[in-house]
């Protein structure tokens, strides 16, 4: 058994015994990156920059599938793709966003892009302070308020809006843990 892991009743006994000989899992830093497909990656820098005062590492910059260095996304993207520009930003604390815009084939903003019922990440969440008025800039630059603005607990406040290109955002007040974590003494979440 690994410490801090539940046993799983569906995972045949072979595979369990490979399980057990494994080091618990750890994150190193949290959360790494998170990347958004684009139709227009200098416009989507910009917005970015504006939006959310994120910084531009690296780029814009293309890749191809038939330029050197072409392999690795080749393989993640697989057979049809031919190129991309990228843009890597960072947020405050470290955490990256990848801007995309695929050149070959060209990127699409789809018809429907909030399939929350479908398996897969269908929105990043940027934690702000304060929520109407990111809102209001992502108004101002172009993007979408999708949702009115709510409250969740006692002191924070959410809202859902996209940016120009259709990628889902959230917006929160608080860091993820002073959201979720209940009060002291307090074992049952719903009562939060």
């Amino acid at each position: 058994m690994v410490p801090g892991v539940p046993t799983l009743p569906h995972v045949p006994a072979p595979r369990l015994a490979a399980l057990e000989c494994l080091t618990p899992p750890a994150v190193r830093t949290g959360f790494n990156h998170a990347a958004l497909s684009v139709t227009d990656l200098d416009r989507a820098v910009a917005w970015y920059e504006q939006v959310f005062g994120l910084k531009l590492l690296l780029g814009p910059f293309s890749i191809s599938s038939d330029a050197p260095g072409g392999g690795p996304a080749s393989d993640i993207y697989g057979e049809g793709w031919q190129s991309a520009r990228i843009a890597h930003m960072v947020m405050p604390g470290g955490t990256g966003i990848e801007l995309f815009e695929f050149t070959g084939p060209v990127a699409e903003r789809r018809a429907d892009n909030f399939d929350y019922w479908r398996t897969g990440i269908f929105h990043i969440c940027f934690t702000c302070l304060d929520v109407p008025e990111t809102a209001a800039r992502i108004r101002l630059f172009g993007g979408r308020q999708r949702s009115k603005i709510h409250q969740v607990g006692p002191e924070s406040w959410f809202c859902f809006c996209e940016d120009p290109f259709g990628n889902v955002l959230e917006l929160v007040d608080q860091t993820f843990e002073q959201l979720f974590t209940p009060p002291p003494g307090v074992e049952d979440p719903d009562a939060c």
